[in-house]
């Protein structure tokens, strides 16, 4: 067999092995992810775990509650001036009221106390109390539960009644003493119930109410 002869047979054997061969894949350039999509953005917030409820506390009641001390517009009113500020919100701020001689036979505050809100499953005890130049005038209390928002409480105070001497100017408010009976029927709590340390306890203040006496 000749040289030539044996050239060919090795090229025509390098022919067939090259076409049963796989072809040769090229890297391919990689792909950025879109912006936002990587594996190393920050997950979104999730949702409170029902495991952690919020908890209902003593200020949910006491932002509940409304309380203003106002002057009594039916009583004689013929020597007496009186002026209500308002916040922003319409909130009443403090009073300003001037009574001139000769005075009227009484002279009544009205404290007018409501609920916004029921306070099911919980017991919210309530002791008000009318502070007149620092003399402490305490009212009857009362027991807010399931069915608060349909109780109104007022309580009327006669000025003339509280004062001695001749004064000139006095400042009256009244606190509200709350007190919440956490996971407690209403019905077994009363004015007499003792704390427990389940209780919460705050004193919510009134507007203030300045009275001046002239000549």
């Amino acid at each position: 067999m000749s040289r030539t002869f044996r050239n060919f047979e090795k090229f025509t054997l390098f022919l067939l092995l090259a076409a049963l061969l796989p072809p040769i894949v090229g890297c391919s350039p990689k792909v950025s992810a879109p912006e936002g999509d990587s594996a190393s953005s920050e997950p979104a917030p999730s949702e409170p775990s029902s495991d952690n409820p919020v908890m209902f506390g003593i200020g949910d009641v006491e932002t509940s509650l409304d309380m203003v001390l106002i002057l009594d517009e039916t009583i004689d009113l013929t020597n007496v001036r009186f002026e209500e500020f308002r916040t922003k919100k319409k909130d009443l701020a403090k009073i300003d009221i001037i009574v001139q001689k000769p005075y009227p036979e009484e002279l009544n505050l009205l404290l007018q106390i409501k609920s916004f809100d029921n306070f099911t499953g919980h017991a919210v005890q309530l002791r008000p109390h009318v502070r007149l130049d620092g003399k402490d005038i305490a009212l009857e209390g009362f027991i807010y539960g399931s069915r608060a928002v349909l109780e109104r409480h007022e309580f009327k105070v006669n000025v003339f009644e509280h004062i001695e001497g001749d004064p000139s100017s006095i400042l009256v408010h009244a606190e509200l003493e709350i007190t919440l009976f956490l996971d407690t029927d209403e019905s077994e709590v009363t004015l007499e119930t003792p704390p427990t340390e389940k209780v919460q306890t705050v004193l919510k203040l009134s507007n203030p109410i300045r009275i001046d006496f002239v000549p």
